[in-house]
């Protein structure tokens, strides 16, 4: 769970994985974000070179930020049945975050369209997001 975060917020832990390391991450998953989108400090921890990447400009509520896109893989996993989820998708890193680093924003492009489903119950305790193919 995001430090200072409570609530009933659906939250997803995956793996970002880079040609140095997989870090494993929470994500809130976000409806109306198109972009996943992360602190640089973990491109670099993972080993993925931002050197090369294509810039992209993200609107969001604090403003116009920009970050810099990358195609990578996400392992989710889906903390009701255990499984994991390999998943190829664009990712944008960003420097500049006005939340802290552990906000992680899991948005729609590349990973809502690989489901069926993907909910979340409001009323428990546990906020997990599950998957359904």
């Amino acid at each position: 769970m995001f430090r200072g975060w409570k609530g009933t917020y659906p939250i997803i832990n995956f793996l970002l994985i880079g040609k140095k390391n997989s870090i494993k991450l929470n994500g809130l998953v976000d409806t109306g974000a198109y972009y996943t989108t992360m602190h640089s400090y973990y491109a670099d921890e993972a080993g993925i070179d931002l050197t090369k990447a294509q810039k992209e400009i993200i609107e969001s509520t604090n403003g116009k930020i920009e970050g810099k896109k990358v195609n990578v893989y996400l392992k989710l996993i889906d903390n009701f049945t255990n499984e994991n989820i390999s998943i190829k998708t664009d990712v944008v890193f960003i420097d500049n975050l006005k939340l802290n680093k552990e906000a992680v924003i899991i948005g729609r492009e590349g990973i809502f369209n690989k489901f069926k489903e993907i909910s979340f119950s409001e009323n428990t305790q546990n906020k997990n997001v599950k998957f359904k193919f």
